[in-house]
């Protein structure tokens, strides 16, 4: 006795087709960081580790005299400012200040400058508690980790 083997329609085929093609776009919609999400990450001390261009990478950094420190307001508005860790913790502070407002935007989170006749724009692609990623409107894209201080064993 021999069994037929069952064939799908093409109708059941294409419900399957459209089914899983949405499931898909729900979890990438889903996956995708929120900007309210991003803008409360960005707040704190960040330090560079790398700058790639077209997938390549341009610099990579092992350690660096210079932190990013961004302050961010309820308002989605704030400060970038440049600060150098020190041995006993505390940071030395420059004098240099890039304010910014946030904004949210297609590919994700506008960091607009307003630093009197310089005005630029950047794009938060990726916020998360460890991991910072910007890029600038040349196709540079700057990434961060948390910056954790120096500790040093005391005997």
């Amino acid at each position: 006795m021999f069994i037929k083997p069952i064939k799908c329609s093409t109708w059941l085929s294409s419900c399957i087709q459209y089914t899983i093609s949405f499931i898909l776009l729900i979890l990438f919609i889903g996956c995708k960081q929120q900007p309210e999400e991003m803008a409360a990450n960005l707040e704190g001390y960040w330090e560079i580790v790398d700058v790639k261009k077209d997938g390549k990478l341009i610099k990579s950094y092992s350690m660096n005299m210079n932190i990013d420190y961004f302050d961010v307001n309820e308002d989605w508005t704030g400060f970038r400012k440049k600060v150098s860790p020190s041995l006993d913790g505390s940071f030395e502070i420059t004098d240099h200040v890039s304010w910014f407002k946030l904004e949210p935007g297609p590919k994700g989170l506008i960091i607009q400058y307003n630093n009197g006749d310089v005005n630029y724009k950047e794009t938060i692609t990726k916020a998360e508690s460890n991991l910072l990623i910007i890029k600038n409107p040349e196709g540079f894209i700057y990434t961060y980790k948390n910056f954790e201080g120096i500790e040093l064993d005391e005997e």
